[in-house]
C-alpha cells in the first residue's frame, strides 16, 4: 500500500501484519512496518496511537518528540517511543528509515524502563 503521508517519495511503501489471538495474548508483535524515503517535510504529529515504534535511521536524520522528551537520530541511530503519549518525528533532510510498529507482551513495560532519549543510541554495525 502506497503510504499517503505528505513528505514520502512513492517508492515507500507500507505493509501490516495480522497476528493471531494467542500471538496478541501472549508475543511481542508487528503491526506495520517499511522502509520510507522522506523529503524535507515528511512530519507526523500524532496525539495517541495504540502501539510503539522502533526507527532506524540508514541516512539522513529523523528529530523526535515524545511526550516531554525529544531526541534526534543521525544515521545509524535508533528511535523507539510509546506512541501511546503525543508524538512528533519529522525529517529536515532527505532521510531513509527503516520502521515498524508493534505491540503485545511485554511492550509497554519494556519501552517504559527507560528514559525517551536513551532510545536514541548508535547502533553498532
Amino acid at each position: 500500500m502506497k503510504p499517503p503521508d505528505k513528505g514520502l517519495l512513492l517508492s515507500s511503501r507500507v505493509d501490516f501484519t495480522i497476528p493471531s489471538p494467542f500471538a496478541r495474548e501472549h508475543l511481542y508483535y508487528l503491526i506495520q512496518y517499511r522502509r520510507y524515503q522522506c523529503v524535507p517535510g515528511y512530519e507526523i504529529k500524532r496525539d495517541f496511537l495504540d502501539m510503539y515504534l522502533c526507527a532506524y535511521v540508514r541516512s539522513g536524520s529523523l528529530h523526535a518528540f515524545c511526550g516531554e522528551q525529544s531526541a534526534d537520530a543521525a544515521a545509524g541511530q535508533l528511535i523507539l517511543m510509546d506512541c501511546r503519549l503525543p508524538h512528533r518525528y519529522c525529517a529536515t533532510e532527505p532521510t531513509e528509515l527503516l520502521w515498524f510498529h508493534f505491540s503485545g507482551g511485554e511492550s509497554a513495560a519494556s519501552t517504559v524502563q527507560a528514559i525517551f532519549p536513551a532510545y536514541s543510541a548508535a547502533v553498532k554495525k
